[in-house]
């Protein structure tokens, strides 16, 4: 298992810094392209909402957001720790996805991404802190050639 997390302030301006970390570590953590994509698209979301209703897109807050990647056996698990009020993004009604563009609503299909992005997705309280946690397994072979995504 290899794990590693970084810290960084909840305002959008850590963006960039985001995303450089997440691109060293997807390199030295041997990610495979398509799982780090996946996890560009997630934190993207997960940052973005955190900021935004989190922390009410105020940098003075004194928001912070932990990211953290742990590879085992080919399977990434991506962390999102902050300290933002408690909010379970998990346990909110969620929408169906829409059937066209044009159908679909503002706002509220985030979780949904992350859900179909994702082989699994928990959420949890510890120590005061929201702690949103999502699976992505490689690609497993399929008879015929074909693949597939799944965990042993």
């Amino acid at each position: 298992m290899t794990a590693t997390n970084h810290r960084f302030s909840a305002d959008y301006g850590a963006f960039p810094a985001v995303n450089e970390w997440l691109g060293v570590q997807g390199g030295a953590l041997a990610i495979s392209p398509d799982i780090a994509f996946k996890i560009e698209l997630c934190v993207e979301e997960i940052v973005t909402n955190t900021i935004k209703y989190g922390f009410g897109d105020d940098p003075a807050a004194g928001g912070w957001i932990e990211i953290g990647l742990v590879v085992e056996e080919g399977r990434v698990e991506l962390r999102f720790t902050d300290n933002a009020p408690l909010f379970n993004p998990l346990a909110q009604e969620q929408h169906a996805p829409p059937a066209s563009l044009e159908g679909a609503p503002i706002g509220g299909l985030g979780i949904l991404l992350v859900r179909e992005l994702s082989q699994s997705v928990r959420y949890d309280c510890a120590e005061g802190q929201n702690v949103l946690a999502i699976s992505f397994c490689p690609p497993a072979p399929r008879a015929g050639g074909q693949k597939a995504v799944g965990c042993d």
